[in-house]
């Protein structure tokens, strides 16, 4: 563990769906190659706090998947879904700066990439129970990885009062 990390656990509680929307597209047309073209927005929020005992923050992620502005695209799903998570720091002086870079890290990385599995299954379960497509299953992948290359990822610090 690096002098300048004070985190030593974080703990993911609990997850909650927030809402979910799910519209069938009446203009949907197959394509010959009977491939879907499924475009998708995934953003990060993460609240946490720097001077709150004990450390608590939250992830909400919302995600778009599809659409029914065209007629390529089956259906359109939004998701919104929130996780709770708790940390424990190692003992040590640190600064607000290297708290909330540490936690900032955590939630990024770690944070984010627990959430996918969740939101992923959501999808899965949402789009088969349409029983109008085959169920939408999204790739294993990097989601945090994907959320900081596309910059949707967005902090909010709760003890600033601006």
């Amino acid at each position: 563990m690096s002098d300048t990390n004070p985190i030593k656990n974080m703990s993911f509680l609990n997850y909650s769906i927030n809402s979910f929307d799910y519209k069938r597209n009446v203009n949907f047309k197959k394509s010959p190659d009977n491939k879907l073209k499924l475009d998708n927005e995934f953003h990060s929020i993460i609240y946490f706090s720097k001077k709150e005992s004990p450390k608590d923050a939250l992830i909400n992620i919302k995600v778009k998947v599809g659409g029914v502005e065209k007629d390529n695209t089956p259906f359109l799903l939004n998701i919104d879904i929130s996780g709770a998570f708790k940390f424990s720091f190692v003992s040590g002086d640190f600064s607000d700066v290297q708290i909330a870079d540490g936690l900032k890290y955590a939630l990024a990385n770690d944070g984010n990439n627990l959430m996918f599995p969740y939101v992923r299954s959501l999808i899965s379960e949402l789009t088969l129970k349409s029983n109008m497509f085959p169920a939408c299953v999204l790739p294993i992948v990097n989601f945090s990885k994907i959320l900081k290359e596309n910059n949707r990822i967005k902090f909010i610090d709760l003890d600033d009062k601006d």
